[in-house]
């Protein structure tokens, strides 16, 4: 199941372009220090989800997957609002399991760690 994130694309996608021309150091600086580009961090968050969906289809748990890479802009207000580093940034991607139940959840929790 792919999600489409509508205006939000839009929007990430105008927020890292103006972030690249009017902060083009703080820009470089971190598209350098991620050791991936976005498009490979998506690709990433593809193969874990049909990973994880495979082995929840395993356990007969329904759930809907879905993925995202964070975009540059949004890592860069976190730095400055944080007053941390980029190598202090864990949260570049992000899932989201959900599923129909309080048990489905434990067992989801249980075969994906």
């Amino acid at each position: 199941m792919q999600i489409d994130y509508g205006m939000y694309s839009l929007k990430w996608e105008l927020e890292d372009l103006a972030f690249k021309y009017l902060e083009p150091e703080e820009y470089r600086e971190i598209v350098e220090g991620l050791d991936e580009k976005r498009e490979e961090r998506l690709a990433f968050i593809e193969r874990m989800k049909k990973q994880i969906g495979l082995e929840l289809k395993l356990q007969r748990i329904d759930a809907q997957i879905t993925g995202r890479a964070k975009h540059i802009y949004s890592i860069y207000r976190k730095m400055q609002r944080d007053n941390v580093g980029l190598d202090q940034i864990y949260d570049l991607l992000a899932l989201r399991i959900i599923v129909n139940s309080v048990k489905d959840c434990y067992a989801a929790l249980r075969c994906c760690t």
